[in-house]
């Protein structure tokens, strides 16, 4: 597998998240945490399902599974509860979903970096892929909380 394919992408990955990070900041808490009105996920939603998706797309690749994170939004607990829950002020805040987020992906890029399992290109190629996806769904979402 190309080396520098890799890098790219981990360059690309990283450079996804700064770009939502920097999109985010400075936002009010209500813009991240309010639903749109069609009741799909809010921004911190997607931002906690990004943070349970670095780690199911690179857990794959791992013979050791990292415990999962309890700030990671996941389908199956979105399918297990029938409806979305409530967002209380008591859950994490966006601060504490990044920390948690950051933590994950350097862990698993040092883990992918030291294993260099044959899956990975396409491993990282489809996170990049549902990153840049989640990202144009949260953009969408600034864009029609600041009209």
């Amino acid at each position: 597998m190309p080396e520098d394919s890799i890098a790219l992408l981990l360059t690309q990955i990283d450079g996804a998240r700064a770009e939502l990070r920097a999109l985010l900041r400075g936002l009010p808490e209500q813009a991240i945490t309010q639903r749109p009105p069609s009741g799909k996920w809010s921004v911190l939603e997607n931002v906690r399902h990004l943070l349970f998706a670095k780690q199911a797309h690179i857990a794959k690749l791992l013979r050791e599974r990292p415990a999962w994170s309890p700030l990671g939004f996941t389908p199956e607990s979105m399918r297990a509860t029938r409806k979305l829950p409530e967002i209380t002020a008591d859950g994490p805040g966006i601060d504490g979903v990044w920390a948690a987020w950051d933590d994950v992906h350097q862990g698993t890029v040092r883990r992918v970096n030291a294993a260099r399992p044959p899956e990975t290109e396409r491993a990282l190629t489809r996170h990049l892929k549902h990153l840049q996806a989640h990202q144009l769904v949260i953009e969408r979402l600034v864009r029609q909380r600041s009209k």
